[in-house]
């Protein structure tokens, strides 16, 4: 996954010009003239010795123009998202205004003073992302080890994209790579034969199969699903187990915010707004309604008139965002969990 470094400052203050420095190429406008940038303009970085990162360049904290609070609502958003804030400094330096922002700042930050040196500035980004506030715990956690196979279980059915597998899976595949354990990938009819075969330590399925492989699965493996591996690396898995006993205390008219970190296209086994309203409904005897918000839009800002939320397994995104959400839903009260743990209770 690709880590989010928003370039944030005043007006003016060169962050267009940082980011064209960073990346080597004319990507952004830059201009003497107040409010050049508008929207975020992200670049996509292959950042030496670390991997893939986004710089999102934003519009000014300052912008006080006639659309300066739709475009610093924009840039709060950014900021929300990233994972690190390049704060470029005023030419004079810091004052107390940019102080303040940078002290209410809830992630890591580096403030970066003209003139500066880029290889330098690289450097300094690529260990700080690499510190343990920021890299996540390994995929498999203490579940898997070198040496050990993995079963993957991975149905092909109308969810699954043509001609390639989706990214919690392809995830799993290079995480049992990178600690030289042996991947074993296969269909749900296949799991039984498989099993007898490979003798796995982990069989990981996808969440929807998991009552068809649960049977299936010999006594002594350990059986989990991408979901719930991504649950554990990503967000914080005691909040969303301590969600999941609000289940049963839902009312008739209770509404359930369903939180999406992607966008696209909805078919009927859709996880999030089909089959976990279809199977909550049916657990609970009676329906409840649903919200949806998917890809970058902001959660409501009033989460007190939700019951419970349930949270996807955050693949296509890193963990900053992930658990600003969490935290978000835990300040207003709001039990939360993801669809991995939800369906494994549900099915």
């Amino acid at each position: 996954m690709k880590a989010k470094i928003a370039i944030v400052g005043r007006v003016n203050a060169g962050k267009s010009t940082l980011l064209n420095a960073l990346t080597g190429q004319d990507v952004a406008i830059v201009s003497p003239q107040r409010g050049t940038t508008t929207d975020p303009v992200r670049r996509a970085y292959e950042l030496l010795d670390y991997g893939a990162v986004t710089f999102i360049d934003t519009a000014g904290i300052d912008d006080n123009s006639e659309l300066g609070k739709q475009r610093m609502q924009k840039t709060a958003r950014a900021v929300e998202e990233s994972d690190l804030v390049l704060f470029v400094a005023s030419k004079s330096g810091l004052d107390s205004f940019e102080n303040n922002y940078i002290n209410a700042l809830e992630q890591p930050f580096i403030v970066v003073y003209a003139p500066y040196d880029v290889e330098q500035l690289l450097t300094q980004i690529r260990e700080t992302l690499m510190s343990e506030v920021l890299m996540p715990p390994p995929f498999y956690g203490e579940k898997l080890a070198s040496g050990d196979t993995v079963l993957l279980v991975c149905p092909i059915d109308s969810e699954a994209p043509a001609g390639r597998l989706i990214l919690p899976q392809v995830q799993a595949i290079r995480a049992a790579l990178d600690i030289h354990a042996t991947a074993v990938v296969v269909q749900v009819d296949e799991v039984e034969a498989a099993i007898e075969r490979c003798k796995p330590r982990l069989v990981v399925t996808d969440s929807q199969a998991f009552a068809e492989v649960k049977p299936l699965v010999s006594t002594g493996v350990a059986l989990t699903s991408f979901s719930i591996l991504l649950a554990h690396q990503k967000a914080l898995p005691n909040v969303y187990e301590q969600g999941l006993k609000a289940v049963d205390s839902l009312k008739r008219g209770d509404r359930v915010l369903i939180i999406e970190h992607c966008s696209h296209g909805v078919s009927c086994e859709d996880i999030g707004r089909v089959k976990i309203p279809n199977l909550l409904s049916a657990r609970l005897g009676f329906e409840v309604s649903f919200d949806i918000i998917a890809g970058r839009d902001p959660l409501p800002a009033d989460l007190t008139a939700y019951s419970f939320a349930v949270q996807c397994g955050g693949c296509m995104v890193e963990r900053t965002p992930i658990v600003r959400r969490i935290v978000k839903c835990q300040r207003a009260g709001l039990p939360i969990t993801n669809y991995g743990m939800l369906l494994k209770q549900l099915l």
